[in-house]
């Protein structure tokens, strides 16, 4: 069974109609190739700002919507995060968008400190394991990753781990079990449990106008079963990439990695292969 994974690196920003537009050009790139499925980063749709309070069902729905319909048409799944305003509250969340007018709903359930103060946590279960073609994939937003690693799902429940996040890591990172700063680096031994690929799309950067901060720079990761660095999205930039997994006697492995061409030249892919 092999499978090919489009990851989208957008812009944050407050305009929910900016960040659909951008999540909406890439899904029509990735459709040359023919991917499986397509994922965005935490909170992709409504941006992660402090506008995401007024990112209610009805705001979203037109453009959830919109991209249902695209699924319906091309047959290809999208796993689109968003914040969203249920009850007054305000979560972490997000859509597995199936063909067939089906959307699974996510959510984002380990919180930081600093999250708690806006976010909600729900009080009913609610998946973090889905199926495509026979493959399961797990899915953790942003810190979720970071934590004890049977927190979510169990050992044997998933092929491949999807993770949606707000912070891309700094150019000269290295993945080992320790970053640039010296500090413990959870998710690497969080990977020598786990064993499986790790497919992580960040936002490409920020466009907040006067809201600018510290925040992403791009270079979403891809990480190998064997606990090794394949790929890295592009630094600063919107961009997306394709990543070929396949499963093959209960185990699923990366075979390759490819970047999108520039928009308007969907025709000549360039390879990068994962080593």
């Amino acid at each position: 069974m092999s499978m090919k994974i489009g990851v989208g690196q957008i812009y944050n920003s407050t305009d929910v109609d900016r960040n659909f537009r951008q999540i909406i050009d890439l899904l029509f790139r990735f459709r040359t190739f023919g991917v499986d499925l397509v994922l965005f980063p935490e909170c992709g749709l409504s941006g992660f700002t402090s506008k995401m309070r007024e990112c209610t069902g009805a705001v979203l729905l037109p453009y959830l919507a919109e991209i249902q319909s695209w699924v319906n048409e091309v047959g290809i799944d999208v796993v689109l995060p968003t914040a969203i305003v249920e009850a007054g509250k305000i979560y972490n969340s997000g859509f597995w968008i199936h063909p067939g007018c089906r959307r699974d709903q996510f959510y984002k359930t380990g919180l930081t400190e600093t999250e708690k103060k806006f976010f909600a946590i729900p009080d009913f279960n609610q998946p973090k394991v889905f199926e495509k073609n026979g493959v399961r994939f797990a899915v953790l937003i942003c810190c979720e990753a970071e934590h004890a690693p049977w927190s979510y799902f169990q050992h044997g429940e998933a092929d491949v781990i999807l993770w949606p996040g707000y912070w891309g890591s700094a150019v000269d990172d290295q993945w080992s079990e320790e970053k640039e700063s010296g500090r413990p680096n959870p998710i690497y031994a969080n990977m020598l449990h786990w064993k499986l690929p790790l497919i992580q799309a960040n936002f490409a950067a920020n466009d907040l106008g006067n809201h600018k901060g510290a925040g992403p720079e791009g270079l979403s990761l891809v990480v190998d079963q064997s606990n090794r660095l394949v790929y890295r999205g592009a630094h600063l930039r919107a961009d997306g990439f394709v990543v070929y997994v396949q499963k093959k006697g209960g185990q699923t492995s990366v075979v390759d990695c490819v970047s999108l061409p520039e928009a308007g030249d969907y025709l000549a892919p360039v390879v990068v292969k994962a080593h």
